[in-house]
C-alpha cells in the first residue's frame, strides 16, 4: 500500500503479522524474526547504551589492538616466562624467580 509520503507493507497469518513502512526519514520493521541474508554493513553510531545482554560477548569473540580502563575488578592476574612470574591479586603483588623462590612482595598481606 503506498502511502501520501512512504509505502507500507502489512502481511498477516491468523495472530502473526509482519510489518514494513518506509519514509522519507526513517524504515520501521516489525516483526517476530528478521532474517537478512547478505552482507551485511551498518554505519552510524548503532550500539547505543543497554544494546548489548550480559554475557553475550565472550572472549573468544573479542578482538583488538589496545584495551583500556579506568577501573576494572580484574581478579587475579598471572603473567609468567622463563624467568619468573608476577602475580597481581587485590591489593597484593608478588614476584617470584624461575626457581619459585619468592623475589618481591608488595602491598597488602
Amino acid at each position: 500500500m503506498q502511502m501520501l509520503q512512504g509505502l507500507y507493507f502489512r502481511a498477516a497469518d491468523g495472530s502473526l503479522q509482519s510489518l514494513l513502512v518506509i519514509t522519507p526519514t526513517e524504515v520501521y520493521i516489525n516483526t517476530g524474526y528478521l532474517r537478512i541474508a547478505a552482507n551485511t554493513k551498518i554505519d552510524g553510531n548503532v550500539i547505543a547504551s543497554g544494546m548489548i545482554q550480559a554475557g553475550a560477548v565472550k572472549a573468544g569473540h573479542l578482538e583488538s589492538n589496545t584495551v583500556s580502563a579506568m577501573f576494572a575488578n580484574l581478579g587475579t592476574f598471572v603473567s609468567a616466562g622463563a624467568n619468573g612470574k608476577t602475580t597481581i591479586s587485590g591489593a597484593l603483588t608478588t614476584v617470584h624467580d624461575e626457581n619459585g623462590q619468592l623475589r618481591i612482595r608488595f602491598g597488602r598481606w
